[in-house]
């Protein structure tokens, strides 16, 4: 973003930094196998969460931290998805 002064007749833009603060985070697309055999590694593949700002607007996010999963357990993994102290979860049957 740019903010553009004049000052005598001159007009002159300077990039400025605007910091988006995060109002909560969200999965956007869900990864692409949610069945996971028992026993099996977690795969996240095509997962896509998404941090949410104050001002509207939303972008993909890097750097997640995962818990919930557990492979040994038959039936529904409830999987948090967290991200600088925001959470979004979903879920993948074991």
């Amino acid at each position: 973003m740019y903010r553009s002064s004049l000052k005598e007749g001159l007009c002159y833009s300077n990039p400025i930094y605007i910091d988006k603060k995060i109002n909560s985070i969200s999965v956007d697309t869900l990864p692409t196998n949610l069945n996971i055999n028992l026993g099996d590694v977690a795969n996240y593949s095509g997962l896509v969460v998404k941090a949410n700002y104050y001002d509207g607007t939303s972008a993909p996010i890097k750097d997640l931290y995962f818990t919930g999963f557990d492979s040994s357990k038959l039936g529904v993994n409830t999987i948090d998805v967290n991200y600088y102290g925001y959470k979004a979860s979903f879920d993948i049957n074991i």
